[in-house]
This record gives C-alpha cells, sequence and structure tokens, in this order.
C-alpha cells in the first residue's frame, strides 16, 4: 500500500485481503494508525507520521496490525519514500507472519513446558557427546553436586569418577555397550564437588543429532537402597550364624537324644529280659508244684513284660521318626502293602481275610519311614478285623478336590467318631487291651511320618462296621 500523510493513499489487492477489505474506498483515505495494535504503535510512531525523515532510512519493522473486523494480524514490513501524487509519501509492503508467529509462540512454549520437566525430575538428567563431554544437563546436577552451570558446562564424563578406577572402568564398557546396542545401564559411585561419594544407577540411550552420535539418560541416587542392601546382608549373615548355631545345638541333642534312648532301651529291656526268663524257669521247672493260680500269674507277668518290651520299641520308634533324615524317591505303594499284608498272613495262619489292593498306587516319599506307616495302618486293619468272620480290608486311592487320597478301609470293630480326635495321640486307646492287644502309639507314629512329609491323615469309622484311613503323600 501507499501511505501519504499518515493515511491509505493507493492499497493493492493483496492489501485489502490483509485487512480484510471488500473494497479500497473501505481503507482508502481512512488512518493507517488506526489499523495498527496498540502495542505497535510506539515502534512506528515517529516513521509513519512523519515521512519527510524517511530519506535515507527504509521502513522495516515487524509489528502487529488490526483487520477491519478488529482481529490481529502480525506482519513484517520494509518500505521506502516516495512522492505520491505530489505529496511526500512511502511504499509499504508488508508479509503476513501470523502463522509463524503462533508457531513460534506454540515453540517457546513447548521448550518451557519440557525445561519445567527436564527439571523437576528428581535424577540426574544429561545429555553427552561422543567425546564424553556434558551437553546438556539439569538443575539437579548442581544441587547433587555442588557444581555451578559455569563448572558443569566444564566437565567431561570421567570427571565424576576422578578417584575411583573401578567406577570409571564400569562406566566406559556401559557407554561403549550403549553406543553400541542402543542402550546401556550401570552402578558406579559419583563423587561431589566436595568430595562426597553417592553410589547412582544410570540408563543411558544412543541418539543422533546432525548425524552425530551423543547418549543421554537418567541417574538415581541409590543411597538409601545401597544401605536397605547392606542392613539385609548382614540380617541374613546373622540369620545364618543363627541357624549353624541352632543347627549345631539340634545335632547335639539329638546326639544326646540317640544316646539317652539306646540307654533307656538297654537299661530297660536287660531286667525285662532276665524277668521273662527267671519266669520262663519256673514255669519249667517247677510249674508242676504250683497251682494254676501260680501258673496264671506268670502267664501274667510274662505278658507284661512282653507289653514293656513292645511299648519301650514303640516309644524309640516314635523318637526315630522325627530325627532320621528324610530322603524322597518314587515309591510302588501296591508292592509295600502286599509285601506287608503277605508277612501278616504268614503270621496269623488261622486268619482268613480277603485282602485287596490296588495295582499301581505310586507315590515319592521316604522308602522306610512309608513303609513303618503302612506296617501300622495295615496292621491295625488286620488286628481289628480278627473278629470279625469274613474280613476284608482293602488299600486303594480315590481323588478328593483334586488331591490323590490313598486309603486302607476295613470292615472290623470301627470305633465312635466322636472320639476320632484321639487317635492319634500316644498312648491313646479306644479300644481295651483285654480286646485288642496294643500299644497306643502305632497310630501316633504314622501322623509323625506323614506330617514329615507334607502329608495328612484322618479316619472315618462306626461301630461294629469297620473303619477307614485316609491319608495323603504330596509330591
Amino acid at each position: 500500500f501507499v501511505e501519504t500523510r499518515g493515511k491509505f493513499a493507493y492499497v493493492n489487492r493483496a492489501a485489502r485481503a490483509l485487512f480484510g477489505a471488500a473494497e479500497p474506498g473501505e481503507l482508502l483515505g481512512t488512518s493507517i494508525l488506526a489499523r495498527v495494535h496498540p502495542d505497535s504503535r510506539e515502534i512506528i510512531q515517529g516513521k509513519t507520521l512523519d515521512f519527510h525523515t524517511l530519506s535515507q532510512n527504509a521502513l522495516e519493522n515487524e509489528i502487529v496490525l488490526l483487520r477491519l473486523d478488529g482481529t490481529p494480524v502480525y506482519v513484517e514490513t520494509s518500505g521506502v519514500p516516495l512522492s505520491f501524487q505530489g505529496e511526500p509519501s512511502a511504499l509499504v509492503f508488508a508479509r503476513d507472519i501470523t502463522a509463524w508467529k503462533q508457531s513460534e509462540a506454540a515453540l517457546s512454549q513447548e521448550r518451557k513446558l519440557l525445561d519445567g520437566i527436564f527439571n523437576s525430575v528428581p535424577g540426574l538428567v544429561y545429555l553427552y557427546d561422543q567425546n564424553g563431554r556434558l551437553i546438556k544437563w539439569n538443575k539437579r546436577h548442581e544441587t547433587l553436586t555442588g557444581y555451578t552451570g559455569t563448572e558443569l558446562a566444564q566437565m567431561t564424563l570421567m570427571n565424576w569418577y576422578r578417584d575411583d578406577e573401578a567406577s570409571q572402568q564400569a562406566v566406559n564398557e556401559a557407554v561403549q555397550t550403549t553406543l553400541a546396542t542402543g542402550y546401556g545401564e550401570v552402578e558406579a559411585n559419583l563423587q561431589t564437588k566436595d568430595g562426597r561419594v553417592i553410589p547412582m544407577h544410570f540408563t543411558a540411550s544412543s541418539l543422533s543429532i546432525d548425524g552425530e552420535p551423543y547418549f543421554s539418560g537418567i541417574g538415581l541416587d541409590i543411597t538409601d537402597r545401597k544401605k536397605a542392601e547392606a542392613a539385609l546382608a548382614k540380617l541374613n549373615e546373622d540369620l545364618e550364624q543363627r541357624v549353624r548355631e541352632r543347627t549345631a545345638q539340634l545335632e547335639d541333642a539329638n546326639k544326646e537324644m540317640e544316646a539317652f534312648s539306646y540307654s533307656v532301651s538297654h537299661d530297660l529291656r536287660a531286667p525285662l529280659r532276665g524277668i521273662d526268663g527267671f519266669s520262663q524257669a519256673l514255669l519249667e521247672d517247677y510249674g508242676h508244684l504250683l497251682d494254676s493260680e501260680g501258673r496264671h500269674c506268670l502267664e501274667r507277668v510274662r505278658h507284661g513284660t512282653k507289653q514293656m518290651g513292645l511299648l519301650i520299641g514303640d516309644l524309640l520308634e516314635l523318637s526315630r521318626v522325627g530325627r532320621s533324615e528324610l530322603i524322597r524317591r518314587p515309591l510302588d505303594l501296591s508292592a509295600l502293602a502286599q509285601r506287608i499284608l503277605d508277612g501278616l498272613a504268614q503270621q496269623n495262619p488261622d486268619r482268613k481275610a480277603q485282602v485287596r489292593v490296588a495295582p499301581g498306587l505310586i507315590a515319592r516319599g521316604d522308602s522306610g519311614l512309608v513303609n513303618i506307616a503302612l506296617e501300622n495302618l495295615l496292621a491295625n486293619a488286620y488286628k481289628f478285623t480278627a473278629k470279625t468272620p469274613e474280613a476284608h480290608i482293602e488299600f486303594s486311592e480315590t481323588t478328593l478336590t483334586g488331591e490323590t487320597v490313598f486309603f486302607i478301609r476295613d470292615n472290623g470293630a470301627g470305633f465312635e467318631m466322636a472320639y476320632a480326635s484321639k487317635l492319634f495321640n500316644a498312648f491313646q486307646r479306644l479300644h481295651s487291651a483285654a480286646d485288642f492287644e496294643g500299644t497306643g502309639i502305632g497310630l501316633a507314629i504314622v501322623q509323625r511320618i506323614l506330617h514329615r512329609h507334607g502329608g495328612r491323615i484322618w479316619a472315618e469309622a462306626e461301630p461294629g462296621k469297620g473303619a477307614t484311613f485316609f491319608f495323603t503323600l504330596p509330591e
């Protein structure tokens, strides 16, 4: 457009579009200053109102104009003085730079946002070039290390580890890994300006800027983690020492118990054997001199010594179950049970019992201990069916809630379920010794064996209709 004495003297089509004018008459003769945003008037005040001074200068500015509807538009102007229709005037060129200004403002806002995020990270955020020179950093560098921004600009990567060769080597290897693979991480001891050492965990990624390799990343202060790790290591060390001490004490206690058990077994069984032997001698040598009551008394003495011997043996067995080493291996329970039942049949040739052992009963456990458990359970089934005319004993398995459960079922004496809680306690008997012999320890031994294997045992029964013992042997 052409300006004469501060007013529009000529406008081309582009100028009309710039100001939003449909016709030239909407602008011609009107004040140019009215089309200038108040923030820009001071910039052009001396140049647009007195163009006599422009003979030696061009009009060049970035200003904000106002369209006819009041919308601001950013323009870049340039102009030269001339004479138009005999009047001193200026030819002004205006280029719309609104989009560029808006992009510049958005970029500035985004840069401020990124700087805010960059400086709000609690760790060290850094950018190094391939020579290890620190290019960009966040404020945390200054607060954590004590260096000023000017000093940081002179820092290189290895300055942070000047007195720590191990950290230097670890960091250098991590840098090479980052540049080669795109990612790396390392733990190293960073040294501050005042000489403090701070354990750090660094992660880094490689990137290319204008074709040059760089790596950037984050470093986190792991002082608290290192303290926690040290405390945990000390706690584990203390626990291991306590375990070693307790293990040694337990081994000593087991040795003492073993010695005591041997002593008890020897010291108690020796007089029992003497009592039994002399009682037998009396019966053999002087039995004809005794009446029936006397011989009955000696028989009761011999029976009592035999029961006492069995009780001592069972007590020793119960104590050994808890001390012996547990060695798990695959077991053919069907074969074990059949061998035990064959032995019971040989010991009781007058008994006729229908026995069924399901094939393929497999489990994992200690062969010696599991054999003891099965012996007790099957011997009980054999014993408590002694007064049943047609005895039935079954050993098989079932599945309960997805778990394999073995069971031994008989149709013998059974018991009242109200007393089932006493079954597995030592010396607890649900039948009198006159009806069925026993020491009352067998089921306690069985339960201890199964518990050592991580299994369990329970029973269901009804008086006169038999009992079923269920047990598990987890893998």
